[in-house]
């Protein structure tokens, strides 16, 4: 899970306790400082803090934009997948026993040699790996001549074939995009756990050392979250 976690938000609501009031109270700072964990700790523990905080925010922008760069892809995606389906539909009845037109225009599975006629085929399922080199040729061949002038005649001009043709790349484009968020997000989660992992480290160490200093002290104990 990216960004902030119940588990982090608990460490983090400790350490903020433990070094506000290590710093502000006179008699935690003085004898926190006869058992090591003087200014020069506490600033060590407040950067490691401050670190922390910075890799989960970085963490949960990390995971919004790869969420958001999903959401694009897929609805270029969709959007691509049903205007070239709707073409396929068309071209299939256009070229129907033009059986070197259709492996062409990759529609064509099978000749039904009693018929003539060709069993179409075209990917059906929704998946990028086969779509893409699929629509690629298929734009690619009905910018030819001898078919641009065909599908210009039902309502498919060169321009809105480019046009589709280009909507295809920036799904390409937008997948590219997608896989590269995936991996900042993972990394960024990567850097969050190292950084939380530090600082929990320094406080656990800390507080260990602050339970000695403060023996018999309730109320210090307290106030550094302690008991």
């Amino acid at each position: 899970m990216a960004g902030m976690t119940k588990k982090i938000g608990k460490l983090f609501y400790a350490g903020e306790q433990f070094l506000d009031n290590a710093a502000a109270d006179p008699e935690a700072s003085a004898l926190l400082a006869t058992r090591g964990i003087d200014a020069d700790v506490l600033a060590e523990g407040q950067a490691l803090y401050d670190d922390a905080k910075s890799a989960v925010a970085a963490s949960a922008a990390g995971y919004a934009a790869q969420l958001q760069a999903t959401d694009d892809y897929l609805e270029a995606f969709d959007a691509s997948w049903e205007e070239t389906q709707d073409l396929a539909r068309i071209l299939a009845e256009v070229y129907q026993g033009q059986t070197e037109a259709l492996v062409l225009l990759g529609l064509h599975k099978r000749r039904d040699e009693s018929t003539g006629e060709s069993e179409i085929a075209w990917p059906r399922a929704k998946s990028l790996i086969t779509y893409l080199p699929w629509a690629r040729n298929l734009y690619a061949r009905l910018a030819e001549p001898e078919f641009a002038e065909t599908v210009a005649r039902f309502g498919y001009p060169a321009e809105e074939i480019a046009t589709m043709a280009g909507r295809v790349e920036t799904v390409s484009d937008l997948d590219d995009a997608q896989e590269r968020a995936k991996a900042h997000a993972r990394q960024s989660t990567v850097e969050r756990d190292a950084a939380v992992a530090a600082f929990k480290a320094w406080l656990d160490q800390q507080t260990v050392v602050a339970r000695v200093a403060f023996r018999g002290k309730k109320r210090l104990l307290q106030l550094l979250g302690l008991r």
